[in-house]
């Protein structure tokens, strides 16, 4: 079917003529094909969904049995039948005998026509996309004119923002808003309606299935996963399509025997989109597996980040999109106002973690969108790579400027062109190793020492730059000073408090274990560096230590496995000979939130994979250590465990945990030499320390009788302490590294 509209027409099903005196022969049934949709999905390769005609007949009853016609309702056909919300506005509308407002896709792209339109004809019924409804009601706020006939509006395609159902609210009181989730494969899949939001925080849930279908959440490994665990969505449905068309290759791919069954369909839709199962059992929608970021370590949920956008004064849409382990976040102005983009950092620097904010951002007149209306990310992409350093690039100005940005290019690997004076070092890619190699580089080049605090406390160029002019001019006033030994960088001989011991450091590339590990390096011990990602910063790590004339190797192993770790043991052993001390470090991610927001699955998967992180490695260490009767493990707890924050209910309860199983394995171990201690640090800064806000931290560092946070080298110090025969007399020790914070 074609229509050929200049502007915008009313077809009634009264007006469609008849093309036969009588009724067409029937030569089809339910399992007969209705039609082939092609549809480009995340590949950009077009592929053809073979849809029956029982798929058509499943979701049209579900949507007359969810949201009833009534006589008088007018539908608006603003989408091309080419894509599946255009099967849906013809057919639904139609098929109960409702007249069809046609809309010409000018005035669809045009707000106040479109606006105009919709009142003209009376529409109660719309389908749009969240970015598309917020323009309307933006129109609508700006002119003062409503929608007094629409009945019902559909959204799909994008994640629905809270604060778009509470300004729907506000200006179609009498409307009913329902977020539709399906794809062209399935077309509808689940909805839900809004009237049971309640907030204007974070994005709507994509609701309950519809009639004859089935949902399951399920892992990589096609296992069911706990409710509040994210996971694929797969669709078992009566509609379940005849795969696509000449391409059984990827019809085999997404469309799965069913193990759970052959009601509704014997086999399964792999969606590819990550959901999870909310307590009171409607789906909530995360993103893709694909289009995931993580960012210098962390996951990065950009839906978050788009969130906090918005709500800056000014701020239209916006769309946040990883590139490597950056972050790049575009965004228009409404209409008549003007974003400062350095303002807008500003912004999200107070609302945000250092870690969340966008590495570049890009202002655009509009969003690039696909035929269909929604997004293109793609094409964000490309805009970004044409775009350069950003609008807001300021060029650093003055030699230590200029010279500080070449320091960052080259450690980071960062064009120096990209740098500019408002940059942060944590938004480029910085972590703590580097940080340390920055530091270390300003004190060759300028001669003068700025501290690890400093540099998180105030991580922008040009404040760096700022704080070594004024340690240089401080130095400069003083006069000169009495000539003294600088401290020499420290030189392993083979001698020291671990001489010729094996050390086994987990987590070992970056933070408190990086540190640990160069620092009992540098007394004498042989380094085993485990790390799970990021191999780069581990043989960094190996380097670094070998370059002061240590021994060093790094072990891949994910120390939540046993049978990684297992092998892992195997061959440190097989390289180093055996194992002397076990240095528990490795960080595991959790959710923060207070504990009403927080489901069972996030507290029971932190206390797991603390407990896994300390039992796996030390049940296989401990053998050789037990044999020998000679060993020391450590333990890194945290002061959580024993003073907890806001917000962190399942860190503080991980963490007591690993401090009882400490003290379980001391009290085994003992009698039979090895001993097993925790050491306990306050907040610290390292990577992890970019979670908090600079607020959190300067509130940290006032809570200490020694007014600031830990260094990693403060809890290196310790471990050394409790690895070395020094603490030849301690077990079970729970020592805190937080400048008297827990104790004072």
């Amino acid at each position: 079917m074609a229509l050929d509209v200049p502007d915008s027409r009313c077809v009634r099903p009264e007006d469609i003529p008849d093309v036969a005196p009588s009724a067409p022969e029937h030569v089809g049934g339910p399992d007969s094909l209705a039609y082939v949709m092609y549809t480009s999905g995340s590949t950009g390769r077009p592929k053809g969904v073979r849809v029956p005609h029982r798929q058509l007949t499943n979701w049209l009853s579900a949507l007359e049995a969810r949201v009833p016609f009534e006589a008088g309702e007018v539908v608006g056909q603003k989408t091309t039948a080419v894509f599946a919300v255009g099967v849906k506005e013809l057919f639904a509308g139609l098929l109960n005998g409702c007249p069809q407002v046609v809309l010409a896709d000018p005035v669809v792209r045009d707000t106040p026509a479109f606006a105009d339109a919709l009142a003209e004809h009376r529409v109660t019924r719309l389908n749009l996309v969240p970015s598309h409804l917020a323009g309307l009601l933006e129109h609508l706020r700006a002119s003062g004119k409503r929608l007094p006939a629409l009945r019902i509006c559909v959204t799909a395609g994008e994640p629905l923002p809270g604060s778009l159902v509470v300004a729907f609210r506000e200006l179609l009181p009498g409307a009913r808003l329902l977020n539709n989730y399906g794809c062209t494969e399935l077309n509808d899949i689940s909805y839900y309606d809004t009237a049971g939001f309640g907030g204007d925080d974070g994005f709507v849930p994509i609701g309950t299935p519809i009639a004859n279908t089935r949902v399951y959440v399920l892992d990589r490994h096609g296992r069911l996963v706990p409710d509040g665990v994210p996971g694929e969505l797969h669709v078992a449905s009566a509609g379940i399509p005849d795969g696509y068309h000449g391409r059984d290759d990827l019809t085999a791919e997404r469309f799965v025997p069913n193990p759970f069954g052959d009601w509704p369909s014997d086999h399964l839709y792999n969606t590819g989109d990550v959901v999870r199962h909310l307590p009171d059992g409607t789906l909530d929608f995360i993103g893709r597996w694909d289009f995931q970021v993580k960012v210098r370590g962390f996951r990065v949920e950009v839906r978050q980040v788009e969130k906090v956008m918005g709500d800056f004064d000014g701020i239209g849409a916006r769309a946040v999109v990883g590139q490597g382990d950056r972050l790049v976040a575009f965004y228009t102005s409404r209409p008549g106002r003007t974003v400062d983009g350095a303002r807008l950092r500003a912004f999200l620097h107070d609302r945000l973690p250092a870690y969340l904010v966008a590495d570049v951002l890009v202002p655009l007149d509009a969003m690039p969108a696909l035929p269909n209306g929604k997004l293109d990310r793609r094409a964000l992409l490309g805009l970004h790579a044409r775009q350069g350093p950003g609008d807001d690039h300021e060029p650093p100005a003055g030699a230590t400027e200029r010279a500080l940005a070449d320091i960052w290019a080259l450690i980071v690997n960062v064009p120096v062109a990209h740098l500019g004076r408002r940059t942060h070092f944590f938004d480029i890619g910085g972590h703590s190793l580097s940080a340390m190699r920055v530091l270390a580089r300003i004190k060759e080049e300028f001669g003068v020492e700025v501290g690890l605090s400093e540099l998180f406390d105030a991580p922008r160029l040009d404040t760096v730059a700022a704080t070594i002019d004024r340690k240089i001019e401080r130095r400069r006033s003083d006069g000169p000073t009495p000539a003294r030994t600088p401290a020499p960088q420290p030189r392993i001989t083979g001698s020291g408090l671990l001489a010729d011991k094996v050390v086994l450091v987990t987590g070992g590339s970056r933070g408190i274990g990086l540190a640990t590990a160069l620092l009992v390096a540098s007394h004498g011990a042989k380094v085993a560096v485990n790390y799970r990602t990021g191999e780069a910063d581990a043989r960094r790590a190996k380097d670094l230590i070998e370059a002061q004339g240590g021994v060093a190797e790094v072990f891949r192993a994910d120390v939540t496995c046993p049978d990684e770790v297992g092998a892992m043991v195997a061959a440190v052993t097989d390289r180093f000979g055996r194992i002397d001390v076990l240095v528990a470090n490795a960080h595991m991610p959790y959710r923060q939130g207070p504990v009403l927001d927080l489901d069972w699955a996030d507290l029971e998967r932190k206390v797991n994979d603390e407990l896994k992180a300390v039992f796996h490695p030390c049940r296989a260490v401990a053998p050789g250590m037990l044999e020998r009767r000679s060993g020391s493990i450590i333990a890194l707890s945290g002061t959580v465990s024993k003073q907890s924050d806001n917000g962190s209910v399942a860190q503080s309860t991980a963490k007591a945990a690993v401090d009882a199983l400490v003290r379980s394995l001391a009290a085994e171990f003992g009698p039979r030499g090895v001993r097993v201690n925790t050491v306990a640090p306050g907040v610290t800064l390292t990577d992890a320390a970019l979670g908090m806000t600079a607020t959190a931290r300067e509130d940290a560092a006032a809570r200490s009788p020694m007014r600031r946070n830990a260094l990693p080298e403060d809890v290196a110090g310790a471990v050394l302490f409790l690895a070395s025969d020094l603490a030849r007399f301690m077990t079970g020790a729970y020592l805190p590294v937080d400048g008297g914070s827990t104790t004072v």
